[in-house]
């Protein structure tokens, strides 16, 4: 009842969230004796924790983010040829205060994708603006963007997060055209905005994914000056492939989830 009689007065400030924990909070204040000031730092403190919840959520899905794919849930038993402890160090997200780049390659099924949302979340976490995509789905969007005006305006919104992650780059070859908006994506983010790129080739097989070796070099040099850049070997078995013919056991699967 008490809450409801102010809750014009929150709506008015947009506290109207406060409305959730008030009644509690009485309840708390008269049964531990609080003073004024301590009920009012719990208060704003539980508006503060819904304010920075509600920021979390919005993130996470204006990213394209998995909020299940994250550095807990990665099994690294299963995943030998990761390297844990550089892992471990770019969870931190300091490499995107340095506006370096994470570029994940190695076969398919070895953890990348997965790592590459774990470094999403993360970020998310540390309230940077992040956007997880397929590589061909993007440069596709961004192409049809040309028929509609929107071209410009989609690629200011790629300049403007603090962490882009490319998934799967070099599963679909790129056309002319995917080629030269990836280059500019590249150029506009140099040295001012991280870039993860995730890809079933090599390192050394990027190139002919552009299929224009000059725009390659250039693109590759930027990308991998100031990078970190971690190569699953060829000879890592897909986790999806072992499950498939039960060589994983469920003790392993259980560690993985």
């Amino acid at each position: 009842m008490i809450a409801q009689s102010i809750m014009p007065q929150l709506k008015t400030l947009r506290l109207g969230g406060m409305v959730h924990s008030l009644e509690y909070r009485i309840k708390e204040a008269g049964d531990k004796d609080l003073t004024y000031i301590e009920f009012f730092q719990l208060l704003l403190d539980d508006e503060i924790n819904r304010r920075n919840s509600k920021k979390y959520e919005r993130l996470l899905k204006d990213g394209c983010v998995d909020s299940g794919k994250r550095f807990d849930s990665f099994n690294f038993r299963l995943s030998p040829h990761v390297p844990r402890g550089e892992i471990e160090m770019l969870m931190t997200c300091e490499f995107i205060n340095r506006s370096e780049n994470v570029l994940l390659a190695g076969p398919s099924g070895t953890g990348k994708s997965h790592i590459a949302q774990a470094l999403a979340n993360e970020a998310v976490k540390f309230g940077y603006k992040v956007l997880f995509k397929p590589t061909h789905k993007l440069l596709g969007h961004l192409n049809a963007r040309r028929a509609d005006g929107g071209y410009a305006q989609y690629l200011r919104k790629l300049q403007r997060v603090d962490l882009l992650i490319l998934d799967d780059f070099g599963l679909v070859q790129l056309t002319p055209q995917n080629a030269n908006d990836l280059y500019e994506i590249i150029l506009d983010r140099y040295e001012r905005k991280s870039v993860v790129i995730t890809s079933n080739r090599s390192l050394r097989e990027w190139d002919e994914v552009f299929g224009n070796q000059l725009m390659a070099s250039a693109a590759l040099d930027r990308l991998t000056h100031h990078s970190h850049c971690i190569e699953i070997p060829k000879s890592a078995e897909s986790i999806r492939q072992r499950e498939r013919k039960g060589m994983i056991s469920l003790d392993e699967e259980s560690e993985g989830k």
